[in-house]
C-alpha cells in the first residue's frame, strides 16, 4: 500500500506513504495475517532480514483517569524468518531475542508514523472518536465539538511483541559474492 489518501470532512488533506498505510494496517483492531516485516541484521546493519507475519492481534483501548484520555495500543504477533541477505548465521539462541526486538520496534514505528500523520492532518481515520463515544458517550459530549483539535494532540502508547516462531531455512546461508 502507498499513497492511501486522509480524508477531512469529505475533503482531501493528506496522503500516507507506505510506512504509514503500513501502521494504518496494523492499526486495524482483531486479527491480521500475511505480510513481510524487513529489518536490519543484528550481525550487519547494513544488511537485512525479512520476517513473514503468520497472524498478529491488535487491540486498541482508550483509557480514561483524573479526565485525560490516551489510547493505548497493544500488538501481539508471530511469524517465521523468511529470509536474509547476508552470511552468517543468523538463526542462533542469543540472535533470536535480538530478531524479535527489532520487529518490535519496526512495527511501533510504523505504526507511530501513521498515527502522527493522522494527528497532522487533525483527521480520525483511526477510529479513536467512535471507542471513545463507545466507551464514555458523557466524555465523548464534551469532546465531540473540538475533537479533531483532541484528537491532534491524543498522546498514545504502542506495545508491540512479535514472536519468532519457525524458520523454514534448514542450512546455512550460502556465501554472498560481491
Amino acid at each position: 500500500l502507498d499513497g492511501m489518501a486522509v480524508f477531512l470532512n469529505r475533503r482531501m488533506v493528506g496522503t500516507m506513504n507506505e510506512d504509514e498505510c503500513r501502521g494504518f494496517r496494523w492499526l486495524k483492531p482483531g486479527r491480521l495475517s500475511g505480510g513481510l516485516i524487513v529489518i536490519p541484521s543484528p550481525l550487519n546493519k547494513d544488511k537485512l532480514v525479512t520476517l513473514e507475519l503468520t497472524r498478529s492481534l491488535t487491540t486498541v483501548t482508550p483509557v480514561i483517569k483524573n479526565n485525560s484520555l490516551k489510547m493505548v495500543i497493544r500488538i501481539e504477533a508471530e511469524g517465521n524468518y523468511y529470509e536474509q541477505n547476508c552470511t552468517g548465521n543468523i538463526l542462533t539462541l542469543g540472535n533470536i531475542p535480538k530478531l524479535e526486538a527489532l520487529a518490535n520496534q519496526e512495527i511501533a514505528r510504523q505504526v507511530d508514523s501513521c498515527i502522527s500523520k493522522a494527528q497532522s492532518c487533525q483527521s480520525d481515520v483511526l477510529g479513536w472518536g467512535r471507542m471513545v463515544q463507545a466507551q464514555d458517550p458523557f466524555l465523548w459530549e464534551k469532546l465531540a465539538d473540538d475533537w479533531p483539535a483532541v484528537f491532534s494532540a491524543l498522546p498514545y502508547d504502542i506495545k508491540a511483541e512479535f514472536s519468532l516462531r519457525r524458520s523454514y531455512l534448514t542450512d546455512q546461508s550460502f556465501v554472498f559474492r560481491e
